[in-house]
């Protein structure tokens, strides 16, 4: 298994329709003819994540090129600006809400990407809302939420996810959307040191008349970097999107020192370094030379090198696999880094016996190997 996975990584049409929507004048009109003499619309089912760019692909090839197809680019447009005035809107009144009761929120992802950087609500669509609060206003906010008729989803517990994971998702039956409360920035990093670090150099942001904050450009793109380098499936080829878009507008504000030092302290090394190359490499994404070098320098520890391998091929707990296991352990050793052995060793015990509900690991495992049914 490579560490850059299809899990996360484009395939060669999914790469030529992107660099129809990131790449300039000529070279988008190019790069959109080849996309379509090899994926033609109306012959085939066009894969989800290919169909969440073409609102971007619209806005950027619109300019230059003019056949039957812009129709079918202009409708996906359309319908990304509808769904995207809809989901602002219901944040909007979920930020004033949570503001209201002094508690202070962070706007995260597709919302702050498309009102900091894209500036345009229809070339991003999103399928959810992300909002952030500090971990100790959490049951605060989630009390929030259930009084103003949210209601939460999927969860293993709420003490589970409190003290384990990043957030859990509420959810607007009414108006079919959804918002994911997050008290802690990242998945991979629940550390408090870390959260704190992005909390303080936020920058402000309004969302219609509602305060809210959002992630200074530097942690901006971090955060979407570590987000999108992670299995998925369907692989979340908007990341490198969301990448090229914020080192365009908003490179000169980057502090890369801070980047490359926040990347070795979470233990993402490895992600970042790819990714970012790939950005550069690939699309001409304007990043230091320099940095590459730092984050290609830096020591990584066999944990990292581990989750690395296993990045593409995680899979759900319900279904117990090695992929799975390796990242509850990135996970924990992430969360646990600095503190004592004793103290590193319960709350793994903890985290896995509370993850896997008593599931028994190593018979499900030993079953797989020798390929034998599991008990119902």
């Amino acid at each position: 298994m490579s560490e850059i996975d299809a899990g996360f990584m484009p395939n060669a049409e999914q790469e030529i329709l992107l660099a129809a929507a990131l790449m300039s004048g000529e070279r988008a009109a190019e790069a959109w003819r080849e996309w379509k003499a090899r994926v033609p619309l109306r012959d085939v089912y066009l894969d989800a994540a290919s169909f969440r760019l073409l609102p971007l692909v619209f806005k950027n090839v619109a300019p230059h090129v003019d056949d039957d197809y812009l129709a079918v680019l202009k409708a996906a447009y359309r319908q990304a600006w509808i769904r995207n005035q809809i989901l602002l809107r219901r944040v909007e009144s979920v930020l004033a809400g949570l503001a209201a009761a002094g508690i202070p929120t962070l706007l995260l992802k597709g919302a702050a990407l498309t009102e900091q950087y894209y500036r345009d609500r229809g070339v991003r669509p999103m399928g959810d809302l992300d909002v952030a609060v500090q971990p100790e206003r959490a049951r605060e906010a989630i009390d929030w939420l259930r009084g103003a008729g949210w209601q939460i989803g999927k969860s293993s517990s709420l003490e589970f996810d409190l003290r384990f994971r990043h957030g859990c998702p509420f959810r607007d039956e009414g108006a079919q959307v959804e918002v994911d409360l997050h008290w802690h920035i990242l998945t991979e990093c629940c550390r408090r040191d870390f959260g704190d670090a992005l909390w303080a150099a936020a920058r402000p942001l309004r969302i219609g008349v509602a305060p809210t904050s959002a992630l200074s450009p530097t942690d901006a793109l971090l955060h979407v970097v570590v987000h999108g380098t992670r299995w998925n499936p369907l692989p979340p080829l908007r990341w490198i999107a969301d990448g090229v878009v914020v080192l365009r507008l908003a490179g000169a504000d980057i502090d890369w020192p801070r980047l490359v030092a926040l990347a070795v302290t979470t233990r993402l090394t490895l992600r970042v370094h790819r990714a970012l190359r790939y950005l550069r490499e690939r699309f001409d994404a304007p990043i230091p030379a320099e940095t590459l070098a730092a984050l290609g320098a830096a020591p990584v520890g066999a944990i990292e090198r581990l989750e690395s391998r296993h990045l593409g091929g995680a899979g759900s707990w319900s279904g117990v696999n090695a992929s799975s296991l390796v990242m509850a352990l990135a996970h924990c050793a992430r969360a646990t880094q600095d503190d004592p052995l004793p103290r590193r060793l319960a709350y793994l015990s903890s985290y896995m016996r509370q993850r896997m509900r008593g599931k028994r690991v190593a018979a499900r495992l030993a079953k797989r190997a020798l390929a034998l049914p599991d008990e119902p």
